[in-house]
């Protein structure tokens, strides 16, 4: 399958986007659908970062990334640090600081996926159903409800496994892949960052397949919205007047000046 085969519809302004958005949520109900913004033109789209070449001929080493960021951060100011056993957390924490890892971000909240398309030349904001992605793992997923993603089940007396579709892929990240599911699972994770309760941040976590989610999951699962409006700057207001602006859904220092200089400018 080629991304290109997922459904599109092109947004020109902010209201069609709103209407737009509102249209894919009446067809998924009752699921929630997940938003995230890209920038349309990349080689690899919906595809997480520790399994984008960071140049040619080079590949990161997640496992050793992981082990490291554990090993050094707890004295870099975090607002929280984990046990050294909840990986789960370690690895959510790892991605919202931007460390590489096999996470992608996704937001319930459409608008916050608007504004980081925004950010982009040539924004997309790609729309997920994270039921009909886990379904594809487990036939007993539930709508709106996800498993734990620091339980690791244990073989019954027969040997059976149960197949946790929230932590196989996690626990893959730390063990050399071992363990990692064909698909995509689709987690609700613990808010261990300012920055995930301030985006209503939900991830996908990539399993064996590393190229694009786009190329393995089809239109029962993904939307696609092409933001092509004339003057990106002028939407981007309009979200800040909603109370969707960088400071807003990245709430630190660095974010807040950030969105001073961009708005606080006096025309000569």
């Amino acid at each position: 399958m080629q991304c290109s085969d997922i459904p599109e519809s092109k947004i020109d302004s902010l209201a069609s986007f709103i209407d737009a958005a509102t249209a894919i949520a009446a067809e998924w109900d009752p699921v929630f659908p997940w938003f995230r913004g890209e920038p349309g033109d990349t080689a690899t789209p919906l595809t997480a970062r520790v399994f984008r070449p960071p140049r040619p001929g080079a590949h990161y080493d997640e496992n050793n990334l992981l082990q490291s960021f554990r090993r050094r951060a707890p004295l870099m100011g975090l607002p929280i640090i984990p046990r050294r056993e909840d990986t789960d957390q370690w690895l959510f924490l790892a991605r919202h600081v931007g460390l590489p890892t096999r996470l992608l971000d996704w937001s319930e909240g459409a608008l916050i996926g608007l504004y980081f398309a925004l950010l982009e030349e040539s924004p997309v904001v790609w729309v997920l159903n994270p039921h009909r992605l886990n379904l594809k793992s487990v036939s007993d997923s539930v709508p709106n409800a996800f498993g734990l993603t620091w339980f690791t089940p244990k073989p019954d007396k027969a040997g059976n496994v149960m197949v946790n579709v929230a932590s196989q892929n996690i626990n893959a990240a730390w063990g050399l892949g071992k363990g990692e599911m064909e698909f995509p699972a689709a987690i609700e994770p613990t808010n261990i960052h300012p920055r995930m309760n301030a985006q209503h941040s939900y991830f996908t976590v990539q399993g064996a397949y590393h190229g694009p989610m786009c190329e393995q999951v089809g239109e029962d699962c993904l939307r696609r919205l092409l933001v092509r409006v004339d003057d990106q700057e002028v939407v981007v207001r309009q979200l800040r007047m909603l109370g969707i602006a960088h400071s807003t859904i990245l709430p630190d220092a660095e974010a807040l000046a950030t969105e001073l200089a961009r708005f606080l400018v006096v025309e000569d």
